[in-house]
């Protein structure tokens, strides 16, 4: 009876490990699965990015990021300290801001025609305060390659026609805790 007691502990014990290690969101109806998390070497925080199954960093359609900057205490200066940036590379962007309940969201299309094929972004982020310290963002993006100037205009009509609905669904989005811990992270050297 005991060999039986201690199996079955240990196999619990095992099983609940894998469930800690195995770590989730939901989005929209979708599941996405915490694939990454590393710590951001700038402002030291932990970036956790959340891929849908079977994905991943050279094949994701999808993600969902959570960053968290723990020297930054006003959401707000940070989005528009992030959209200036946005702006210093010819990229507009929308901006909404809730200064009584502190929070922000911008969102963004980005556009990569260096890359065999093109890589069309539409990003969307909330930055709020942190339960801990600092500020923390959520950050959903889609992705879609192009082959032709023809498919990019209408992709990008089609993220812009989407946008309303993916910064009304991240506003209402609880961002979850942060991961403070590195899963698969990615070097810079690893970048191709």
């Amino acid at each position: 009876m005991k060999k039986i007691f201690i199996v079955l502990l240990l196999l619990c014990c095992t099983c609940t490990v894998y469930a800690v290690d195995k770590l989730f969101v939901k989005y929209n109806g979708t599941k996405y699965e915490l694939k990454y998390s590393m710590r951001n070497p700038e402002n030291k925080g932990f970036v956790n990015e959340y891929l849908k199954q079977g994905e991943d960093n050279s094949n994701w359609s999808e993600k969902i990021a959570v960053h968290h900057f723990p020297k930054v205490y006003s959401p707000i200066a940070q989005t528009e300290i992030f959209r200036e940036y946005l702006n210093s590379m010819g990229c507009m962007s929308n901006v909404s801001m809730n200064e009584k309940k502190n929070y922000a969201l911008i969102d963004f299309i980005l556009v990569n025609k260096t890359k065999n094929p093109a890589v069309a972004e539409f990003n969307v982020f909330k930055f709020e305060k942190a339960p801990d310290a600092g500020t923390i963002a959520v950050q959903y993006t889609q992705r879609c390659t192009i082959s032709n100037n023809l498919e990019l205009e209408l992709i990008i009509n089609d993220l812009k026609n989407n946008n309303k609905k993916s910064v009304s669904k991240i506003e209402k989005f609880t961002i979850p805790k942060i991961v403070n811990k590195e899963i698969n992270a990615i070097k810079l050297n690893d970048l191709p």
